[in-house]
């Protein structure tokens, strides 16, 4: 069975690169077709979220490392289980606002 699946995998890649066209610059050949595809645009929230997202990951980031330095880990951990129960309580508070 592993065999057949190697052979299977091995035929599918086996085209040479002698049969493979390249584009020259002189073809003109598009890069995308302008009427499909994704729209590259940016709104004002989008920036916003953004940047928050990256104020706070480079907080944690720098607070985990400071709370290493100076309780080790077990008050990381400890930490962590503090805010998390703290977290996991205050979902239970907002449950009703939310149906």
């Amino acid at each position: 069975m592993a065999a057949d699946l190697e052979k299977s995998l091995q035929l599918a890649h086996s085209k040479p690169m002698d049969s493979c066209q390249l584009a020259s610059p002189d073809d003109n050949v598009p890069l995308h077709d302008s009427n499909k595809g994704l729209k590259q645009q940016l709104n004002t929230h989008h920036l916003t979220f953004i940047s928050i997202g990256a104020v706070i990951g480079t907080g944690i980031i720098l607070g985990v490392g400071n709370i290493l330095t100076k309780s080790g880990p077990v008050g990381l951990v400890l930490g962590y289980s503090v805010i998390g129960s703290v977290v996991y309580c205050a979902q239970f508070i907002y449950l009703p606002y939310a149906s």
